[in-house]
């Protein structure tokens, strides 16, 4: 099944795989939450909670990261600082916290959002990613994290 809409707005027939190539050595994924739809029902008490970031043991193991420690998610575009829950949940390679959080919960407030490319810097390859994916998007972002250092 090919799809000309695909290829006249980007040359191409059919979606296909790309790796993300990246310096940034883990996966960023954000999907919705249920105890919001983005940053609606935010004056919910179960959205003050700080969203955690859930990673696998081995990439845990391997930056020396315990379960319950906060720990710096970051890369070109931003930081944010998230409770640590280590869980066989996310594959290696791959970290995962809910988007949609306040700003309010977050110690430099910011949140996941902030390591997200805007509108207008996506390129037409994270468009087409963003148009084929069915159902509720997730955000895709390469990340590097490490122990927060919070004062």
């Amino acid at each position: 099944m090919q799809s000309a809409d695909l290829g006249d707005r980007y040359g191409a027939l059919l979606p296909g795989y790309r790796p993300l190539v990246s310096h940034y050595p883990l996966t960023l994924i954000t999907p919705a939450s249920d105890k919001r739809i983005t940053s609606t029902f935010g004056g919910l008490a179960l959205s003050d909670d700080t969203p955690v970031l859930e990673m696998n043991p081995d990439d845990a193991a391997r930056r020396g990261l315990t379960d319950g420690t906060w720990v710096r998610v970051w890369n070109d575009l931003g930081e944010v600082f998230l409770p640590l829950q280590i869980t066989t949940v996310v594959r290696p390679g791959v970290v995962c916290s809910e988007k949609g959080a306040w700003l309010r919960t977050s110690p430099n407030g910011q949140t996941v959002s902030a390591l997200a490319p805007t509108h207008q810097g996506r390129s037409c390859r994270w468009r087409l990613l963003q148009r084929c994916s069915s159902g509720s998007a997730s955000t895709v972002i390469a990340v590097s994290i490490a122990l927060a250092r919070l004062t």
